[in-house]
């Protein structure tokens, strides 16, 4: 078990990120790996060895004689028992297959990776004889090599002209090229000018493999642009080899999936209007809380768009009756049923129970796009002030926050909203609520409703809530293009259509698993269907169920896909 660690600990190099076997005659070192509870130097050992990837194969000790004469003193007593004929034809077949593969590894190192790397094929060969026959059968560098050959002196323009571009582009750099041992190369300096490197002139039928291993293979690591570039330049040259690099890291199926840190933003912001109290309503739960001394566990959370006013019922679970019955209860019976009710995608939210209280209450029921919670961003908003200000009105036990919670609701009512200027019990019940310290201090009432009778009271009561809607939408208005011209500052918009396939954004948690190495985007998926004016509809495949993506969570997908099964006339 030592001669395996201290083996892999001296040849790390040459065998991370590839499989071998590990070939020995000592047979428990076979079930090595699956000892159940390793402890001391034993366990510390395992966990090198999880490093590699790499399996234990027994042989017996007669056919294991190419590694035993390694640890053996030859003997030159020629009539020795040693010397006697045993059967070798196993041991000579096994060192004649390790010979060949030390033989390819020698001449093919630079560039040879194992083909299990995530999509990184194994070049059969990279010595000089075989760029040499690569560069004779391409057409372009050919053509470079035999004017080359024929005269030192650069050959005049007639004789390059009728050639593609990349003759050209070769023609050009003619004081900078050179043939060496029968491969065409180029004279690269660094912008500082301290480094000079000769660079091969690659042919077209190579240039694929090279960017694989070079951006994949153990010289890449998948790195960014800059540092593949750099492992280009050093090696390798060809007229159009930026932009095949930008095409080919496009392609890259593990740098499109992997990402860390926020979504770009591909589609701007949409603010839907809304001019009166109760036409659109935001519902949401939020939990679980520390568990109240009346077993209330979660608060039910309701914000109107316009006037902002906004209810919060606590709950003991919020399973789809349990809601149900709240709103039924605390909202409907009391202000009647909005127009339209949006909420997330939540299983209570989603239930035949709910969908029939809707129907029944003839409920226009709106669903936010899958995790998107800032498509019902009034709710969520609403959400960070209640807690900031239950945090400073709680006790140490926090077990009274239920208790609190009504007066709480009754002080942000009170209050004026920003996007609106002015209260929501302003907006909402058409004046302002009485507060206990007005009582105390003996404040009196309006003068202007002294003398009115209810005909005169109505009418003043209309003409009042018209001025303070149109007040309200005044500032509505101005606080959504605030907000949009500062949301789209930085997006950059991307155009989805019918019949794209693109990468979805999903950072799930898995458990055992790191997030930082988790590829958050997963597909490809087809675009079936566009919702203007930042939704569409992704499949999977042609059987799967469609859903519903924003266009924020999508990214195009420009490697290999499968056919696509939309119809020509819907794209």
């Amino acid at each position: 078990m030592l001669a395996i660690v201290y083996s892999l600990k001296y040849f790390k190099q040459y065998l991370m990120g590839r499989h071998f076997k590990v070939r020995t005659d000592h047979a428990p070192l076979t079930w090595l790996r699956c000892t159940p509870d390793p402890i001391g130097q034993q366990a510390r050992w395992l966990e090198i060895m999880e490093e590699f990837d790499f399996q234990v194969e027994h042989r017996s000790g007669l056919k294991h004689g190419n590694a035993d004469a390694i640890s053996r003193r030859p003997c030159h007593v020629k009539s020795c028992c040693c010397r006697q004929n045993v059967e070798t034809t196993n041991v000579n077949e096994d060192q004649t297959a390790v010979e060949n593969e030390i033989n390819v590894v020698y001449n093919h190192t630079v560039l040879v990776s194992n083909s299990a790397d995530e999509g990184v094929p194994v070049i059969e060969d990279w010595s000089l004889e075989g760029l040499q026959a690569a560069q004779e059968r391409d057409p372009d560098t050919s053509c470079i090599m035999k004017l080359m050959s024929q005269s030192s002196e650069k050959p005049p323009w007639d004789a390059v002209a009728l050639h593609s571009s990349d003759v050209r582009v070769l023609w050009n750099m003619w004081p900078r090229l050179r043939i060496w041992n029968g491969v065409l190369q180029r004279k690269f300096e660094s912008s500082d000018g301290l480094s000079v490197s000769w660079q091969v002139v690659l042919p077209q039928e190579l240039r694929a493999e090279f960017l694989t291993v070079i951006h994949g293979g153990m010289t890449g690591g998948h790195l960014a642009r800059r540092r593949t570039a750099a492992s280009i330049q050093t090696r390798a040259y060809w007229p159009t080899w930026s932009t095949d690099l930008d095409s080919f890291l496009r392609k890259c199926e593990p740098c499109a999936r992997y990402h860390r840190g926020t979504v770009p933003r591909k589609a701007k912001l949409c603010t839907p209007p809304v001019g009166e109290p109760w036409i659109r309503v935001s519902v949401d739960i939020t939990g679980p809380h520390p568990r109240s001394s009346r077993s209330n566990q979660y608060i039910l959370t309701l914000v109107d768009h316009f006037s902002k006013w906004a209810e919060a019922i606590p709950l003991r679970n919020h399973t789809a009756p349990t809601v149900a019955r709240a709103l039924m209860t605390h909202v409907f019976s009391r202000y009647g049923a909005p127009l339209q009710l949006l909420t997330d995608r939540g299983s209570e939210f989603e239930s035949e129970l709910f969908r029939e209280l809707m129907r029944w209450m003839e409920i226009d029921k709106l669903r936010t796009t899958a995790y998107r919670p800032s498509c019902n961003g009034v709710v969520e908003r609403f959400h960070r002030t209640l807690n900031s200000v239950l945090g400073k009105a709680v006790s140490g036990t926090q077990r009274d926050w239920d208790e609190r919670l009504p007066l709480i609701l009754a002080a942000y009512r009170a209050t004026p909203h920003e996007a609106t200027g002015m209260s929501p019990n302003k907006l909402f019940l058409g004046r302002e609520v009485r507060m206990p310290i007005d009582l105390v201090m003996g404040l009196p009432p309006e003068e202007s409703l002294k003398g009115m009778d209810t005909h005169e009271y109505l009418i003043k009561l209309h003409q009042d809530a018209s001025e303070s809607y149109q007040l309200a939408r005044k500032h509505l208005r101005a606080n959504a293009e605030r907000r949009k011209k500062a949301y789209d500052v930085r997006v950059k918009t991307e155009q989805f259509n019918v019949g794209d396939w693109v990468y979805y954004y999903y950072p799930r948690r898995f458990q055992s698993r790191s997030a930082k190495w988790q590829k958050s985007y997963i597909g490809p998926y087809l675009i079936v269907r566009v919702i203007e004016p930042v939704n569409c509809v992704l499949q999977k495949t042609a059987k799967s169920k469609p859903f519903v993506a924003h266009f924020d969570k999508l990214k195009k997908c420009y490697g290999t896909t499968p056919a696509a099964w939309v119809s020509n006339e819907r794209q």
